[in-house]
């Protein structure tokens, strides 16, 4: 289940839409269509004045390091410009060490562009359908687990009251043996074969969101061909 939930995690972050800065989003369109020459002066001018900024060890924090408005980005940004109208000519991200002579990490300022895919509402309803599909044929591997309340006439063993709450657990294999009669029948059948004495369970409470959880998990197991 948890596999199956990452992976329905991981699916839907490939099509989210990366959310930029509208300035910065505006800078990189410049920077895009500016002239090649111009692009590599200004990537230099930026380049220099970073370094200058570092070994005088004078600067605005949020200046230099703003993920979206930064000169770190701003350098970025130009860079991947560059890299962009000319592919076959790409530069790296200069190797820069701040004031404690660390190297400049670039990461968090880089944009992940094969992420960035706008989607409608009906296409992202349909992905988040398939992949529920994909967490529902997981789950109906993994089998599912559930409280019931099971009741019957007599007493029980212990002499109390004909009444017990339960945890059931069940497999996909569960269903060769069990005709299919929902969520309630399923707990009957449980409890003919599992309380004790094989006791003759005349009632049975499930939670409501229980029983929908129940019945998609055995309606996918039966589509899925686990049964």
């Amino acid at each position: 289940m948890q596999c199956a939930l990452q992976a329905w995690t991981v699916s839907l972050a490939n099509y989210v839409e990366v959310k930029m800065h509208p300035a910065r989003e505006q800078k990189r369109k410049d920077y895009m269509s500016m002239n090649p020459n111009q692009l590599k002066r200004k990537i230099f001018q930026m380049q220099t004045f970073i370094e200058g900024q570092f070994t005088g060890g004078s600067y605005d924090s949020q200046d230099m390091y703003d993920t979206d408005l930064g000169h770190l980005s701003t350098l970025v940004d130009m860079i991947d410009a560059h890299n962009a109208n000319s592919p076959d000519n790409k530069m790296d991200y200069p190797k820069i060490r701040d004031e404690t002579m660390r190297p400049v990490q670039y990461g968090s300022y880089q944009v992940v562009q094969e992420k960035v895919m706008k989607i409608s509402k009906r296409q992202l309803r349909r992905i988040i359908r398939e992949v529920k599909s994909q967490v529902l044929r997981e789950m109906a591997s993994d089998g599912i687990e559930f409280e019931a309340t099971f009741s019957w006439d007599d007493y029980n063993y212990s002499g109390e009251p004909g009444q017990e709450r339960e945890l059931v657990s069940l497999d996909a294999d569960d269903l060769m043996e069990y005709g299919d009669d929902g969520a309630y029948g399923f707990a009957l059948w449980w409890a003919a074969n599992n309380l004790d004495g094989g006791m003759a369970v005349d009632d049975v409470e499930i939670s409501p969101s229980d029983v929908a959880r129940i019945e998609a998990w055995m309606d996918d197991t039966y589509e899925g061909g686990g049964y």
